[in-house]
């Protein structure tokens, strides 16, 4: 690889040496990638059913720990590690050769969006409130879900990412040039993604110039003359977290432990493996992450959101009525149950809902004993489980996917969860791979 060319990357936060590794041919991809480990939290049974596809093969499904069994964090952390050290024992995993990762995913929602998968430079990453960096978190990352990630990758051989980077190209220059030449870069692997995911391809992208005109688009994302002119700060804004904040948060610290004890500026725990997204790409939606709460009784509920938190007059209809449609105009808040359907607005009409409402809801779990609350992708899913006694699915109204780019600049980070990039199924899997040590 030229050294201007992996110098030129660099400057833009991209490590483009960093050794990318799939599983040596003949072995089965469709068992290998599994979803996100943030997936699914309420619904236990999709693991169960990737656990019984899976069986004895090889699956990044052994080198994680999926959140619907945090709470088993310490049993299975030795059984991530053994499956690892096994995985590299048998050269399961070799290395694509030096370069990037372009990719096309179908699903059953969108027939293709398009990515890029890299290493970026955790010293360009920043996910504090008011950070400036050029790589930056769109939600609050909650400090306290760090320490269990990092315990996972201090002891991890392998990273397997599920973050999604996003990019605001409005004019395609990035990805667009990559599919225009997707019949030039050689195939790394083609397959269907399990429970009905849809399917998802990748193709090496190791040609200089195919390089040179990646590196050229994204200096001019973030050229800090278009921030200025898009968003009216001069502000070097390259990438903004879209998935797995936390995950990238965790590998953050990790890096800033090792930096402590005196490791090499080039030790691969510098950079994490991500994929990156145009948040204008048609195939990417960006979706509202609904609420529910346990433990609740509805009507209390509706009291305090009344009473205690200023939201507006109440308009009742019963499950599967009118008023209890998804995709509600404006910033309308709804509220739903086994006995009715309730519509709120906003104290603030022009605020965005889901700053209003999370820290609504911390006050009230604050006060309410036996209360908890779970986050919840997709409106079928939030009208099934807030049928459940003692539930209420708080239902949040869409995002401008947009405009995130300028709300970050100008207002910071959203609170956590308040937007999903597609429904669960189509969040990223883990399939490529790089060593850590």
């Amino acid at each position: 690889m030229e050294a201007g060319l992996i110098e030129r990357f660099a400057r833009l936060g991209i490590g483009l040496e960093a050794k990318i590794l799939l599983p040596r041919k003949g072995i089965a991809m469709e068992p290998w990638a599994v979803v996100a480990c943030d997936q699914y939290t309420s619904e236990p049974s999709w693991w169960e059913e990737a656990d019984r596809l899976v069986g004895t093969l090889p699956s990044t499904l052994r080198c994680i720990i999926p959140e619907a069994y945090l709470d088993e964090t310490e049993v299975r952390m030795g059984g991530v590690g053994a499956a690892m050290a096994d995985y590299r024992e048998k050269g399961l995993l070799a290395e694509i050769g030096e370069g990037l990762v372009y990719v096309e995913r179908s699903t059953p929602f969108h027939e293709r969006r398009r990515g890029l998968v890299a290493a970026i430079d955790l010293e360009f990453y920043d996910y504090r409130p008011g950070s400036n960096a050029p790589i930056r978190s769109t939600e609050r990352t909650v400090e306290s879900r760090i320490p269990a990630r990092l315990a996972l990758r201090r002891a991890a051989l392998y990273e397997f990412p599920h973050v999604l980077m996003l990019v605001d190209d409005d004019d395609d220059e990035l990805i667009g040039n990559l599919e225009r030449s997707r019949d030039s870069m050689p195939l790394l692997y083609d397959f269907s993604l399990m429970q009905g995911a849809g399917r998802i391809s990748g193709r090496l992208v190791a040609d200089p110039d195919l390089l040179a005109g990646v590196a050229e688009a994204l200096e001019i994302l973030a050229s800090p003359e278009r921030s200025r002119s898009r968003y009216g700060s001069a502000t070097r804004f390259s990438f903004a977290v879209g998935d797995g904040n936390h995950s990238l948060a965790s590998a953050k610290a990790y890096w800033e432990e090792l930096k402590a004890l005196g490791a090499r500026s080039d030790s691969p725990a510098r950079y994490a493996l991500v994929e990156i997204l145009s948040i204008r790409d048609p195939g990417l939606s960006c979706l509202p992450i609904h609420r529910i709460l346990y433990g609740v009784d509805p009507s209390d509920f509706s009291s305090f959101l009344l009473g205690n938190e200023g939201f507006g007059p109440v308009s009742p209809g019963k499950p599967g009525s009118a008023a209890g449609g998804p995709g509600s105009d404006g910033n309308l808040v709804r509220l739903r149950s086994r006995a009715e359907i309730s519509t709120f607005a906003l104290p603030d009409p022009e605020s965005l809902a889901v700053a209003v409402v999370e820290p609504a809801l911390e006050r009230y779990l604050a006060v309410t004993k036996g209360s908890r609350v779970d986050y919840i992708h997709g409106d079928d899913v939030l009208e099934r489980l807030s049928m459940e006694p003692g539930a209420v699915g708080v239902e949040l109204p869409p995002i401008e996917g947009k405009s995130l780019f300028g709300t970050v600049v100008r207002s910071g980070t959203l609170p956590r969860k308040s937007f999903s990039l597609g429904e669960a199924c189509e969040k990223r899997f883990y399939i490529e791979g790089r060593s850590l040590r």
